[in-house]
């Protein structure tokens, strides 16, 4: 019976360990999430540990040299003097004059989606075109991947979803037409 419990303890104790190193494999590997919010992009950094102070940013694509970014410490903005972007080597640097993050603290950075940048969330891709005129319909999409015929495609214009039967894309020639049933995205507008 001793014989039993002992066995019983060691797979127990086997399964909860693995348990935990699926779990913190699991949010290792979310450090590096995109989400779209309006027209604006957010990138979940590495959780504080009460002394890093310097953050990659793990984007496939890179940021343009110029793009604001807004750093946040558990949805605390910090101040823009109080930390530095090496848009180059996609590291954020806190100074010397603000505390490292605390231990488990959720950082992030936000900043806006600009035209002709790329990203990708999981298994979605996005690709900003070209700013409204008020007066185009088709817009190049610049991209360096290959769009597949007959992929599911999504189109917003200011954070209004457009319906698949106002567009069409030229899977061929990398293009994106705005039907003549639908208005020509207004001057300006986020696409």
């Amino acid at each position: 019976m001793k014989f039993r419990r002992t066995i019983f303890l060691f797979m127990f104790s086997t399964i909860l360990m693995g348990l935990f190193a699926v779990g913190t494999e699991r949010a290792h590997a979310d450090n590096s999430m995109v989400l779209r919010d309006g027209n604006k992009l957010i990138l979940i950094l590495d959780d504080g540990n009460g002394i890093n102070k310097e953050f990659k940013f793990n984007m496939d694509y890179s940021i343009k040299q110029g793009t604001p970014i807004r750093l946040y410490s558990n949805l605390t903005e910090i101040f823009p003097g109080d930390f530095s972007v090496d848009y180059a080597n996609s590291t954020i640097t806190i100074s010397d004059t603000h505390a490292a993050p605390y231990p488990g603290s959720k950082n992030y950075i936000e900043f806006p989606i600009e035209p002709d940048m790329e990203w990708s969330a999981g298994k979605m891709w996005g690709v900003a075109l070209p700013n409204g005129d008020g007066l185009s319909r088709t817009f190049k999409i610049k991209t360096r991947n290959v769009i597949k015929e007959g992929t599911k495609t999504h189109l917003i214009i200011d954070n209004t979803h457009i319906s698949p039967s106002n567009f069409t894309v030229d899977y061929v020639n990398k293009t994106l037409t705005i039907e003549n049933k639908a208005p020509a995205p207004p001057f300006g507008a986020k696409n």
